[in-house]
């Protein structure tokens, strides 16, 4: 399923259903459904989750228990036992329970983490389709998947919409729940990180699939067990400037307030009914009502303002400050801002959320559209990870994210320095880093893969002790700094204008297929050496189009230390612009002809004594 909103038209639809559905009963905080696979193998049974189990990150009952390896169900309930007008469809090669796991009956928690749907082989998958969804009293939804397998020598890979994650198998179930962190292809199988659930947020249409399968394993089996399935509703608000005339007004401009004296919210996605204030920090903030606000529109945020998540779902709003200092808080562990395709929501206020972990989403732009970070938004304090894992997160100012925020753009998606220059603390995906004209430093201690594209004619500085592992040719226009760490090529190519090292360094060729690092400058500073790892004559190759200058022996050649060879050693060739540390052909013909001549000469010499 594609993770974006669905058509122009089926959505509208969509909403008034839902209106008349909130017109007869009242929007539940927190609604989840629940899905159990009971699973099963020939020597331990599968666990069922009957209607007084409580189980799952959302503590909820009525969970729908599901049997067999293959399966539909369209009669599934939700966590207070009304049917819901949600089916599902899904199917594995076989299923598989844990059967270490001991004493189930004093944590529930533990049934729904025995029993899983399982492959087990070495190609394959396991695919879980849930239809229905627009039927939900919110335009998004957040869905928790969780598994566990029991063996910790695999590594899954699960995907849903736009969202994946590769998750090392954990050790058998012990009661405690814990995230994974791993949105982000590790390369290997030691880089990914365990967990035992999966959340993928603010996930929207009216149906998704989620689909697991192998990608590494160290035993020679590949595994990614699906245990349950949990889809949990949140409270939505809709921004509505004109009461109970439907929609929210061509153009919405208004003041965002937690003050109880302040209007603007109604419960309503069509604007039919009375707007009340803004006074719950848990609820998704959508913008907005109806189907009129198509246009350019002003949201002034007054103080600060707790937040579920941010839904753009037309029209291009500025949420700018009432006074300095101004900030939206995002008060949820998924801090979503989603901008339908099609729209602009341009950010001029400080952002906040209530994370406290560097591996977590500190901010993650969701949906086709365009989010812009600028002005105020230098005030942005939020800890955890910058992720963009669908349309374009654009920068409006320089300096907008923290220097610590670790920057992941998802394969499909864009990040855009729009000229500015920005730092973070690594970059990782498989998206687009459009630097233009730009500059973006990125770097610390941790070692991260990026399998994109970078893009311009800007600069690109990778500095800190850390790894930066290519998963994918770069070719970069602008200018390629490397100010410490590894830069690990891994047996794909770098072309860039310029490589600039300006502090000690690494460049690893990697000891996989060959690779080829062409520049058309290169330039070292004084004192810095560049050490060159895992090179392999006439396999790996290193150009530089321009003569960087000296003689072999002598700076910068002599700064450039092939392993295996002296810094001494290193030297350019004009006829090939190659910088490597094995003597030209040329060179070896001299050698060749002395030894021939020492020969002979030795020949002459012996001839002679013997007359």
């Amino acid at each position: 399923m594609e993770q974006s909103f669905p058509a122009r038209a089926t959505y509208r639809s969509a909403r008034f259903f839902v209106a008349a559905l909130l017109a007869c009963s009242a929007v539940r905080a927190q609604t989840a459904i629940g899905l159990n696979f009971v699973g099963g193998s020939p020597s331990t049974s599968g666990t069922s989750l009957n209607s007084n189990r409580y189980a799952g990150i959302v503590s909820q009952r009525y969970w729908n228990d599901l049997s067999g390896a293959v399966g539909t169900d369209t009669t599934l309930r939700d966590s207070a036992n009304n049917l819901t007008g949600l089916s599902v469809s899904y199917s594995s090669l076989n299923t598989w329970a844990d059967g270490a796991v001991t004493n189930p009956s004093a944590n529930w928690n533990k049934n729904l983490m025995t029993g899983y749907l399982d492959f087990n082989v070495n190609s394959g998958s396991t695919n879980v389709t849930v239809s229905g969804l627009s039927s939900l009293s919110s335009p998004i939804y957040d869905v928790y998947v969780y598994t566990n397998g029991d063996e910790n020598t695999r590594v899954g890979k699960f995907t849903l919409g736009a969202q994946s994650y590769w998750l090392q198998d954990s050790a058998t179930f012990t009661g405690s729940f814990v995230q994974s962190t791993g949105i982000t292809d590790p390369g290997s199988y030691a880089s990914a990180a365990a967990g035992n659930y999966m959340l993928f947020s603010s996930v929207t249409g009216d149906s998704f699939t989620l689909n697991a399968t192998g990608a590494y394993t160290i035993d020679g089996t590949y595994r990614a067990p699906v245990n349950g399935i949990q889809i949990v509703v949140p409270t939505v608000k809709y921004w509505d400037r004109n009461n109970t005339t439907p929609g929210a007004g061509a153009t919405p401009n208004g003041i965002w307030s937690a003050s109880a004296t302040a209007g603007g919210w109604t419960s309503s996605s069509s604007g039919t009914t009375s707007t009340s204030s803004w006074n719950d920090s848990t609820a998704v903030a959508a913008f907005s009502a109806g189907s009129d606000a198509t246009g350019n529109y002003t949201v002034k945020i007054d103080g600060t303002v707790g937040v579920n998540a941010v839904v753009v779902q037309e029209g291009n709003p500025t949420f700018q400050g009432l006074a300095s200092g101004a900030k939206i808080k995002f008060t949820d562990s998924t801090p979503d801002f989603l901008v339908a395709s099609g729209s602009t929501a341009t950010v001029k206020v400080g952002i906040q959320n209530s994370t406290t972990s560097a591996d977590q989403n500190g901010l993650q732009k969701l949906g086709g559209g365009t989010l812009v970070l600028s002005g105020e938004s230098t005030t942005n304090a939020y800890v955890g990870r910058t992720v963009v894992t669908e349309g374009t997160l654009q920068l409006g100012a320089n300096g907008v994210i923290p220097n610590a925020s670790a920057l992941v753009v998802q394969s499909g998606a864009t990040f855009d320095l729009n000229g500015f220059s920005e730092q973070v603390a690594s970059i990782a995906g498989g998206g687009t880093i459009s630097i233009g004209t730009g500059s973006l430093i990125a770097g610390d201690s941790s070692s991260t893969f990026f399998s994109g594209s970078l893009l311009g004619t800007g600069t690109f500085e990778k500095i800190g002790s850390g790894t930066l592992t290519l998963g994918s040719n770069i070719n970069f226009g602008g200018e390629f700094l490397l100010g410490g760490g590894t830069l690990a090529l891994n047996g794909f190519d770098l072309t860039t204008n310029t490589l600039h090292i300006t502090s000690d360094s690494i460049l690893d060729f990697g000891n996989l297929t060959g690779s080829t690092l062409l520049t058309t400058n290169f330039l070292i500073d004084s004192g810095v050496t560049l050490t060159i790892n895992n090179w392999v004559n006439t396999v790996d190759f290193f150009y530089s189009t321009v003569n960087p200058g000296g003689s072999q022996g002598t700076a910068p050649l002599n700064q450039i230390v092939f392993s295996g060879f002296s810094g001494n050693s290193t030297h350019w060739q004009s006829y090939d612009t190659q910088i490597t540390p094995v003597p030209e052909p040329s060179t070896y013909g001299l050698i060749l002809m002395g030894l021939i001549g020492g020969f002979v000469f030795w020949r002459r010499r012996n001839v002679r004594r013997t007359n």
